[in-house]
């Protein structure tokens, strides 16, 4: 029985749907995790040092959110944003739990640790794999094949 085109492409919309929230599930919320477990690491480490290590602190954090984002996979710009929006949010909170009620450090009127989350936002969202990139890098592989 054939489908109308309509039809079809509602079913290939709920199928990117439904594949959306299963990668957001697995892999969206464990690196996440792992990310702030790394940051809360570093934080615990280097808050409180002299600027020079407080420099190491920030090129650690930018290659720790460089390292979870590129484990996603292939990102669209969109899905990027989110991914940044939503680690960076979620590690403000964890931080603001953990480090606030939990061990009663206020952390927060250090100004590297507000330059860290900016370096996550912007690390993440930067260093995602970008999609454009790998289609561009496809039809470039698949044209070379074909000559």
């Amino acid at each position: 029985q054939k489908k109308s085109g309509e039809e079809e492409d509602c079913m290939n919309f709920t199928g990117i749907v439904y594949s959306f929230f299963n990668f957001l599930i697995s892999r969206f919320f464990f690196l996440g995790f792992l990310l702030w477990l790394l940051l809360a690491v570093l934080k615990a480490a280097f808050l409180g040092t002299s600027v020079p290590l407080q420099v190491i602190f920030c090129i650690l954090v930018f290659l720790a959110a460089l390292a979870c984002c590129r484990r996603l996979g292939v990102l669209n710009i969109l899905e990027g944003a989110m991914v940044s929006i939503v680690w960076t949010l979620g590690i403000l909170f964890a931080d603001w739990i953990i480090f606030g009620h939990f061990f009663h450090l206020d952390i927060f009127h250090q100004g590297v640790v507000w330059i860290s989350y900016l370096i996550v936002l912007c690390g993440v969202f930067f260093g995602h794999k970008k999609r454009h990139v790998q289609i561009r890098q496809e039809l470039a592989a698949h044209s070379h094949h074909s000559h």
